[in-house]
């Protein structure tokens, strides 16, 4: 990349930092933070004082390649602030016509750096979602790869990668991998198996109940819980 675009890069981050700092609410700095339970400091800056912010920089950064949003994005990741990758996040969503499948292994990437359900579960079903459903093939040989994953995070992105895919769903690969990780202790883990199950169920309710039926003594009780919630 050149060095105008990697400056136009440093300079969305500056101006994401100085715009947050405007607009944050200092008192509201360590709720956040103690909220999510993660060592990363926030601002201060909740949603609704980001909206704007990522609307301006929408239009003032917009990439003109998927090498560009990578760098713009990863520029915020770096950031201190937790609102930093928030911001992140939603512009990656809102340039998502510049991610193909090539950024995927990137966006696994950012799962892993991530390691916390914020900001994984974002990633999970909006831009890998996409890819997944764009690329149902390629991206599902790949979370056949991500279900054994060593890290507890990639294996969520698994389970959760599909949940707004509705009737496109890989109904056969869902359950394959709510059964293989069904033995699974970590919260993390048994929640998103019910979450996915459960999104599932909204539209084939009668499959995921035939499969609960079948394999439901198999998950644990926080994965049966949530998978029939709506059932």
């Amino acid at each position: 990349m050149s060095a105008a675009r990697a400056g136009r890069s440093a300079d969305l981050a500056d101006e994401a930092l100085r715009q947050l700092r405007a607009v944050a609410v200092a008192a509201d700095a360590e709720p956040m933070a103690a909220y999510m339970k993660h060592v990363q400091p926030f601002l201060g800056a909740k949603k609704p004082l980001r909206v704007p912010i990522v609307r301006d920089l929408a239009a003032r950064f917009a990439p003109q390649s998927p090498r560009e949003l990578r760098a713009h994005v990863d520029a915020l990741w770096a950031g201190e602030f937790r609102e930093s990758r928030s911001i992140a996040l939603d512009l990656l969503w809102r340039w998502r016509a510049q991610s193909t499948l090539a950024e995927l292994d990137w966006l696994v990437g950012l799962v892993r750096s991530a390691a916390w359900w914020d900001l994984v579960d974002e990633l999970a079903v909006r831009p890998i979602g996409r890819l997944w459903e764009l690329h149902r093939d390629a991206v599902g040989r790949a979370a056949d790869l991500w279900i054994d994953d060593a890290d507890l995070w990639v294996r969520r992105v698994a389970l959760i990668g599909q949940n707004r895919l509705e009737a496109s769903t890989d109904t056969a690969r869902l359950f394959r991998y709510a059964l293989a990780r069904a033995h699974e202790r970590d919260d993390f883990i048994r929640k998103a198996i019910g979450w996915a199950l459960r999104e599932h169920a909204h539209h084939d309710p009668a499959t995921v109940r035939a499969f609960l039926a079948q394999h439901g003594a198999k998950l644990a009780p926080l994965s049966r819980r949530e998978a029939a919630k709506h059932l």
